[in-house]
Parts: C-alpha cells; sequence; structure tokens
C-alpha cells in the first residue's frame, strides 16, 4: 500500500499527481487510483489518495483476517510427531467471498531447515484418502531418515477418514454449516 507522487516530467505519459496503489489481501487483487493536479488542487489530491489508502489498509486487514483461519484445527497421529490431520478452512475472494474446507494431512518440514508444513490436500481430483497418506508418510520417512520398511507401520497406523468429519468438524470454528461436513464426507469418503 502506498501513495506515490509524480512531479512534472517523471512519466512520458505527462501525468502529475498523486497514485494510491495496493494488493487488498492477495496478490490477485490489485487496485490504484490516479490524482491528477489537473483535477485537484495539490492539497485535495493529496489528501484523496492518502484516504484512498487507509480505506483500502482496512480492507486488506479484514481479508488478512479472514485469511488468518487458513489453519483452523488439527488433530496429530498417534505416536508420530510431526504429522497430523487437519481441516484446512480458507476464505478467497472472486466477486464474493467462499469458504472451502479442505481435509488434509500434514507433514512437518522443520527437520529439513525449513519452516512450515507441507500438505497433502485430499480431494477426488487430486489424492484419494490413502494416497494422501501415503504420500504424507513418504515424505515424514524421508524427512526424518527412517527406514523404508517403516511405511509398512504407518500404513497400518492410518487414521480413520470419520476423524475428519466428526472430530476436527466440531473443533473448528467456521465450518458448522451441514453443507461444510458434506463436502468433507465428499472428499474423504467416495
Amino acid at each position: 500500500m502506498a501513495v506515490i507522487f509524480y512531479p512534472k516530467g517523471s512519466l512520458s505519459s505527462g501525468f502529475v499527481g498523486y497514485r494510491a496503489v495496493t494488493t487488498l489481501g492477495s496478490e490477485d487483487q490489485y487496485a490504484q487510483k490516479w490524482f491528477s493536479l489537473n483535477d485537484y488542487s495539490p492539497q485535495e489530491a493529496k489528501r484523496l489518495a492518502e484516504s484512498c489508502n487507509k480505506h483500502w489498509r482496512q480492507k486488506a486487514e479484514s481479508v488478512a483476517a479472514n485469511k488468518q483461519l487458513s489453519f483452523a484445527q488439527w488433530q496429530s497421529i498417534d505416536d508420530v510427531p510431526g504429522l497430523w490431520a487437519q481441516l484446512r478452512v480458507e476464505r478467497k475472494m472472486r466477486g464474493t467471498t467462499r469458504t472451502y474446507v479442505t481435509p488434509c494431512f500434514a507433514v512437518c518440514l522443520r527437520k529439513v531447515g525449513k519452516i512450515g508444513q507441507k500438505l497433502f490436500r485430499i480431494s477426488p481430483a487430486r489424492l484419494d484418502y490413502l494416497a494422501a497418506w501415503e504420500e504424507a508418510c513418504r515424505l515424514y520417512i524421508e524427512i526424518r531418515g527412517l527406514p523404508s520398511e517403516a511405511i509398512d507401520h504407518m500404513l497400518t497406523i492410518m487414521p480413520d477418514p470419520s476423524i475428519f468429519y466428526n472430530d476436527l468438524y466440531h473443533m473448528t470454528p467456521g465450518v458448522r454449516e451441514n453443507t461444510y461436513r458434506q463436502s468433507i464426507i465428499d472428499k474423504v469418503v467416495y
């Protein structure tokens, strides 16, 4: 978010005035507004640009607050620290705000010098339940340097799909509506 002043001769188009520019909480929502000194006094152009910038900053903060729900709830898998089941809640704005709830398995990447986690989203179009679990287990084994035979043990402790639509579903704020529950069931059980 910025207010930029363009003096005479700085732009090849000949524009002289203020420009307010920002991304509204995500990279794909770019907004800008130009205030020419031909249309406004210098004080009025600056005031309007700063007012626009302030309004956009508030809007971006509300978008960012909604995005904070992206890692709503997770549940650790028995005896496997660093591997967990998670409901990922994302709010995306494309015209209107929509909420997406995606069940996934997450693996902690801290052991390889990275900060964060790798998600294996469960959906009929990408990875089914078993494939997502296997991929997560393979990465977990690779990161921790476990023997390849450990995959057999990992497959035996695969959690039941109900962990997503019963346990995690009831603990996750903002996902109480039955439509989300049904979409979770559709993704993990088909």
